[in-house]
């Protein structure tokens, strides 16, 4: 009987100790998973927040293209350059 008892306790005792192994691991995975979703929803409220931002504003982030920003100075130079030309054509 002592050697039934002896055997069963070693086959048993490795896999107590695997199965308390896995179950640290499997702990120590549901806190990475708490933390890695509570990121991941932060992240999500600052991307909604930007949106919103953006959309209230009308902008996108993105610099203008150039012409957007050059277009009233071209316009202007145009007039000047036309206006000069209209005045000093011969009559």
């Amino acid at each position: 009987m002592a050697t039934t008892a002896a055997y069963t306790r070693s086959v048993l005792e490795p896999l107590v100790a695997a199965l308390e192994r896995s179950q640290t691991r499997v702990s120590e995975l549901e806190r990475e998973a708490g933390t890695l979703t509570a990121e991941r929803d932060a992240a999500q409220a600052q991307h909604a927040s930007i949106l919103a931002v953006q959309l209230e504003t009308g902008s996108s982030g993105a610099p203008a293209p150039f012409w957007r920003s050059w277009w009233p100075w071209l316009v202007l130079l145009v007039a000047i350059v036309l206006a000069g030309v209209l005045l000093g054509w011969p009559r």
